[in-house]
């Protein structure tokens, strides 16, 4: 698909709105072929992974591994909740730790991002790998983003992760820049395939080889369940399984009988669901912004609550802040998950209460 500004070849990215592209300017070419794909029945043949010429290494068909860390807690029914954090820019290592202190007495795990928004901030490994080296028992992960990195780049920061003992690797596709076009060589499919050849089998795309293989490292994908059309995001997910997919992540659920939607719809069309170790997206939205973005980007219909405390003239924090752990213990409690991924774009103090308020429901 020549004309997807991020050059996606296996599917559409998350970011679609109906037949909208992610850039308000465009329609999704994807949607619009998955449309046409429907009408002659050929979904199967449009969803299966592909590489591009440029993977001289592509007979490869990675196994599901022995579930292990954070997906046999999964697998099994026991809570896991990770944090998503942001490191801030100039932050010194010591700073980092410091405020990570109260995060892991609370929370199973940290996943430190990559690049938000593609704003420039120090690469989260060195801070990962510190915070792993600290904290042996930590599940420690970090986000490989296909925005502005070619593959040679996704060679080496994998290599730097399984180096440094990280227990997973969240492989994205990442967003769109404001007034510029990034550069895309891989989309996550291809992240994730890339990863596995250099994890397990010790090679990179060319085939040249960069590591020992058989590395325990957990590859994770994101999903967005709020997606519509739904059906091309679940049938994004087996071709990413096909690629080496582990453990998926969905971007914030709001609406809990679309979630049940989205179960319904992934059990139909990939078997049974439960066997597909997912962990739940939680978000606080706390400014105009955020509010803004995710209902005009991602397509997610925030609840009258919270929307109501943003759209008054003056913002009362305290409000609003409850209004988002009411509304969020809410859904916890009709979801009824034991695994969930949380958010609070770098408000550390608000992390642990969201943390507290999910693990007061589910243990």
């Amino acid at each position: 698909m020549n004309t997807c500004p991020k050059r996606m070849i296996n599917g559409p990215c998350g970011g679609y709105r109906g037949t909208i592209c992610e850039d308000d300017r465009l329609k999704c070419v994807w949607i619009l072929a998955y449309y046409s794909a429907m009408e002659r029945g050929s979904l199967g043949k449009m969803f299966q992974l592909k590489l591009d010429p440029g993977f001289r290494v592509s007979r490869y068909r990675p196994v599901v591994k022995r579930s292990r860390g954070v997906v046999d807690r999964i697998l099994s029914g026991r809570t896991a909740i990770i944090y998503e954090y942001t490191p801030k820019p100039y932050a010194s290592p010591e700073n980092v730790v410091r405020e990570l202190g109260e995060i892991v007495n609370i929370y199973h795990g940290v996943d430190f991002v990559d690049n938000p928004g593609g704003y420039p901030i120090p690469s989260s490994l060195p801070y990962a790998a510190l915070v792993k080296n600290i904290y042996r028992s930590l599940h420690v992960s970090i986000q490989i983003t296909a925005r502005n990195k070619d593959r040679n780049q996704v060679v080496s920061d994998v290599l730097a992760a399984s180096l440094a003992g990280l227990d997973a690797i969240v492989a994205t596709t990442g967003d769109l820049q404001a007034g510029e076009r990034g550069v895309w060589d891989l989309d996550a499919s291809r992240i994730i395939y890339l990863a596995r050849l250099v994890l397990d089998l010790g090679i990179d795309h060319m085939g040249r080889r960069v590591g020992i293989g058989g590395e325990g490292v957990i590859i994770a994908a994101s999903i967005n369940a709020n997606a519509e059309p739904l059906e091309p995001e679940i049938l994004k997910i087996r071709v990413k399984m096909d690629a080496g997919a582990e453990l998926f992540i969905t971007q914030p659920v709001f609406d809990v009988n679309r979630f049940r939607f989205y179960q319904k719809l992934l059990g139909e069309k990939l078997g049974n669901s439960a066997e597909i170790p997912t962990m739940v997206g939680i978000i606080p939205i706390t400014s105009r912004k955020v509010l803004q973005f995710f209902e005009t980007k991602v397509g997610i219909k925030i609840p009258e609550k919270i929307s109501m405390e943003i759209k008054r003239d003056r913002i009362d924090r305290d409000a609003l802040i409850k209004a988002n752990l009411d509304t969020i213990e809410k859904i916890v409690k009709e979801i009824n998950h034991s695994s969930y991924y949380i958010s609070a774009f770098g408000d550390n103090r608000l992390g642990v209460e969201i943390a507290k308020i999910v693990r007061g429901v589910i243990g």
